[in-house]
């Protein structure tokens, strides 16, 4: 359940959600390089030079710190580790596959649920196909091969 909990996290934190649909996509590999202006739609050419550290000489002292190097793009292997964690492993057992929906007359819904209920209700007799609406065919209408 952690490791459930934890996906869910990487995922909501490594994607960017479009502010006007709130669907949530991948992160631009600008990204990655660490820079302040990774939205900025710049090469990523441009972008990896920005990121890249200054060569600086030091001369080292007893008495002061030499300047971090502010290494900003992340490390490749590091990048893998993470987006391979985020998959779920082949034999994941969904808990929803143990789930039943809901197949009662959305006129007996009430409560909490009854939005709820009258969506899946909806879901389950019809369907969109080419923005049109279609009914979808019943259990009875349909005919098996024998």
């Amino acid at each position: 359940m952690e490791a459930e909990r934890v996906r869910s996290e990487l995922y909501e934190t490594l994607s960017v959600q479009d502010p006007e649909t709130g669907e949530r996509g991948p992160l631009p590999p600008q990204f990655f390089y660490g820079v302040s202006d990774w939205k900025s739609k710049k090469p990523l050419d441009v972008i990896a030079i920005e990121a890249s550290a200054e060569v600086d000489v030091y001369i080292k002292t007893i008495d002061q710190l030499t300047p971090d190097a502010g290494l900003k793009p992340i490390a490749p292997n590091s990048i893998v580790a993470i987006y391979d964690f985020m998959k779920y492993p082949e034999d994941y057992a969904d808990p929803l596959d143990a789930v039943t929906v809901w197949s009662n007359d959305w006129l007996d819904s009430y409560g909490h649920s009854e939005g709820a209920q009258k969506y899946v209700a909806h879901r389950n007799k019809y369907r969109v196909q080419g923005s049109r609406l279609l009914k979808k065919p019943s259990k009875s209408d349909q005919t098996t091969d024998k």
